[in-house]
């Protein structure tokens, strides 16, 4: 909605009551989730995303990022974030800091938001305190 460029961000229209424009989210967001999930996790996401984050300045380099360690949490059906995309982003992530690779967590069912347990994730994320990652 809007001029990106005018406006500084990308403005995407989460409130929508087209309902093919809401299942086309669905599927890109959460598809095994029930519609009253979905209904809630579109009311609080974010409408305005900066356009600089697209535009190729927010880029980490080997020199100043990389020194802390990561974990990616890989959500296999992810339509938003293809796994391909995914996989490529930790690639080349590793091979600018070969030193501080990714620890990957993999959650092959889950959708963009994670799973609809979220009991997983909270235990992958609860071992990474004890590791400084």
């Amino acid at each position: 909605m809007g001029d990106p460029d005018r406006l500084g961000v990308l403005r995407l229209n989460f409130r929508t009551g087209v309902s093919g424009e809401l299942a086309l989210l669905k599927e890109m967001i959460c598809a095994d989730y029930p519609d009253a999930d979905f209904r809630r996790i579109l009311a609080g996401m974010q409408t305005d995303e900066p356009v600089a984050a697209y535009a190729g300045r927010a880029v980490g380099r080997a020199g100043t990022w990389g020194r802390i360690p990561r974990t990616y949490l890989r959500f296999g059906r992810d339509r938003t974030i293809a796994t391909a995309l995914q996989d490529r982003m930790i690639a080349e992530a590793d091979a600018s800091t070969p030193g501080n690779r990714f620890r990957v967590h993999d959650f092959p069912g889950a959708s963009h938001v994670g799973p609809l347990d979220p009991t997983p994730v909270a235990d992958a994320l609860d071992t990474l305190a004890g590791q400084g990652g």
